[in-house]
């Protein structure tokens, strides 16, 4: 498996609301949203599982859960859940603040 290297943007970096947990989450799911032309900058989507999540990092799905909502309520990133499927996440580079 290839190595990725994540950056993070200040604003998410230095949030005091979220832990290191609640990074890496976020760094996960910016793996699974890398687009194939890495020199695009869109904003990646990924219906990668909480399970699967919880499985490449070594915690629980509830912690996944709380880490995903955190930066969802904060504008980082957008969750379209659809029922009976696995959510679509959609990670956004620039905070979107909610209307």
């Amino acid at each position: 498996m290839e190595k990725l290297y994540v950056v993070l943007m200040e604003d998410l970096l230095l949030d005091p609301e979220f832990n290191s947990i609640d990074k890496i989450v976020w760094q996960a799911n910016y793996k699974y949203c890398q687009p194939k032309d890495k020199a695009k900058k869109i904003e990646g989507k990924t219906t990668v599982g909480q399970k699967r999540l919880s499985q490449d990092l070594g915690v629980t799905v509830p912690t996944i859960s709380i880490s995903t909502t955190k930066p969802e309520k904060k504008g980082w990133i957008s969750i379209d859940y659809r029922r009976g499927k696995t959510s679509e996440v959609t990670l956004h580079y620039e905070r979107k603040p909610k209307e």
